[in-house]
């Protein structure tokens, strides 16, 4: 078996795949979804790994048989698909991050706003105590 020869081919795959999240890229910016940042993240996994393979992987027999391409196309299927998502998990774990921010934000802005009606009470009750004190 020349698993060399698989890890090159795993490698060309991710290069092509690397190109073609470009597309999505474009497109999310185009619409300004504001979510680009998880497609250059993507694109950034497919090209490391895709030199990573380029680099490590330099078969000394280049001819592959079914057995490799079959090989191939498994793990291609799979890592792909794995590498693939990361894109919905970055975009669900911002939005989860947003939301809790935001729960955050409107404690913080009901604490404030108790915390300005307690003065605002004790301002009336300073003004009161002191009209009764001055007679």
């Amino acid at each position: 078996m020349n698993f060399r020869m698989v890890l090159l081919s795993i490698g060309k795959i991710f290069t092509i795949m690397a190109f073609l999240m470009i597309l999505p890229l474009i497109y999310s910016i185009a619409v300004g979804d504001n979510m680009y940042y998880t497609f250059i993240i993507t694109i950034f996994a497919f090209a490391i790994s895709s030199i990573l393979l380029h680099y490590f992987s330099k078969p000394v027999n280049t001819t592959m048989h079914a057995v490799e391409g079959f090989l191939t196309v498994a793990i291609s299927w799979i890592l792909v698909t794995l590498i693939g998502t990361c894109h919905s998990f970055f975009v669900a774990t911002s939005q989860i991050l947003l939301m809790q921010y935001l729960k955050q934000y409107l404690v913080l802005q009901q604490l404030a706003h108790q915390f300005l009606m307690t003065l605002k009470l004790c301002q009336i009750v300073f003004y009161f105590g002191v009209a009764l004190h001055n007679g």
